[in-house]
């Protein structure tokens, strides 16, 4: 049952920091975008 449950662990472990580099990578593309459609509306006006 340990056994059983340290492995769930781990296994939750990997999960959780792949989801957050991945949440973190998507922060930053977004924020990119976000940048990008900032300058360009405020070079058109």
């Amino acid at each position: 049952m340990l056994a059983l449950k340290i492995k769930c662990n781990e296994k939750f472990n990997s999960v959780t920091n792949g989801w957050l580099k991945y949440s973190w990578f998507g922060a930053k593309v977004y924020w990119n975008v976000l940048n990008v459609i900032v300058n360009y509306y405020e070079s058109a006006y």
